[in-house]
């Protein structure tokens, strides 16, 4: 868009900027090599910076990477729930045991960051109740509790 037409939508630069002019847009410039090799979409493969606290991780990353006394407390309690439930629980006998594990993570945040119940709204609080009622609700369905 030139600077002499008018703007049809609130979309990009304000009327009047040219900025960009020349720009053809949608990458780097000719010649530019420094993403080569990068195929973009996040993190290398077995990169856990972003996941410090260990809450995100998913439920088969906690399993596989689980040693020593995780992976004795993983297959224990997985053992217990089977015996337990009344119902088949499949699946969810293994995946409440690493749900346990993402809930001590998320608690373990809140205390190592001090957050506190009255400072208001907070995610990781939320996200430890979140995982707290779904250990309870899979429990409940298989009727182990």
């Amino acid at each position: 868009m030139s600077v002499n037409e008018e703007r049809t939508s609130n979309v990009g630069a304000p009327v009047g900027n040219d900025n960009a002019v020349g720009n053809p847009g949608g990458g780097a410039p000719i010649g530019n090599t420094n993403a080569v090799g990068n195929s973009g979409g996040g993190a290398p493969e077995g990169n856990v910076n972003r996941k410090s606290h260990g809450v995100h991780c998913s439920l088969e990353k906690i399993d596989e990477r689980a040693e020593g006394e995780i992976a004795e407390f993983i297959d224990q309690m997985e053992s217990l729930i089977r015996e337990r439930a009344t119902e088949d629980p499949g699946a969810v006998a293994r995946e409440i045991p690493l749900r346990i594990i993402r809930f001590d993570r998320a608690v373990q945040y809140v205390q190592q960051e001090g957050l506190r119940l009255d400072d208001g709204f907070n995610p990781m609080l939320a996200t430890s109740r979140r995982i707290s009622a779904r250990i309870f609700q899979d429990l409940q369905e298989i009727g182990a509790i």
